[in-house]
């Protein structure tokens, strides 16, 4: 499991199991269902399937997803993301 910090606060993790790619809220007190699904990524070797907890959201091509990515790093370039490795806490 991976910290996902957006300007120096721990948001959400991050796990990749296999061709899922899972994204929870923190713990960090501030959502209302932390350790919670926020938004899984399936990979299935043709494109994307983009999923909430309740359903399939969208499904993108590679091409269509490197596209959309390019416009949400230009939509969100004020925001600076970092993965880092999540700290056993002792």
């Amino acid at each position: 499991m991976e910290q996902i910090l957006v300007d120096n606060k721990h948001e959400y993790d991050y796990n990749l199991d296999d061709t899922n790619h899972e994204l929870y809220y923190s713990d960090n007190g501030e959502w209302s269902y932390p350790g919670e699904l926020a938004l899984e990524v399936i990979d299935d070797g043709n494109g994307l399937s983009v999923m909430d907890e309740e359903k399939q959201l969208v499904y993108l091509d590679y091409s269509t997803a490197e596209k959309l990515l390019i416009l949400l790093k230009l939509i969100n370039r004020k925001y600076v993301y970092e993965v880092v490795t999540k700290r056993e806490r002792l």
